[in-house]
């Protein structure tokens, strides 16, 4: 079974992967301290970081790749963990993560804001 640090390890080079400039954060039973590798599944909430935004509709834009490349990049962390990741879309408007990461998250990546070019 992983330690939390190579999961961390993990997720940062999985982060460092993505075609888009994200930040990355941990909660859950990972952060608060109840974490069984045997049962517990890996929240990780992805938030696109202004980079992303260089379109006139961002919401849309959002929400937009997020239903048509979550469930892969879900897959792909899921394998590369080797355990189950769930993977949750950054959103101000969602309360029960807004909830979840004011109890307890942990920043473990943040892309480089890569210029225009």
């Amino acid at each position: 079974m992983k330690t939390i640090e190579e999961i961390k390890e993990i997720i940062v080079a999985w982060g460092k992967s993505l075609p888009f400039s994200v930040r990355l954060h941990l909660f859950g039973s990972l952060v608060n301290g109840n974490f069984d590798p045997s049962k517990s599944d890996v929240d990780v909430c992805l938030e696109f970081l202004e980079a992303t935004y260089h379109y006139r509709n961002e919401q849309r834009l959002v929400r937009s790749l997020w239903i048509e490349l979550h469930r892969g990049w879900e897959i792909d962390l899921t394998r590369k963990l080797g355990m189950k990741a769930h993977l949750t879309l950054h959103r101000s408007d969602n309360k029960y993560i807004q909830a979840a990461l004011r109890k307890g998250s942990l920043v473990v990546y943040t892309a480089e804001e890569k210029a225009d070019e």
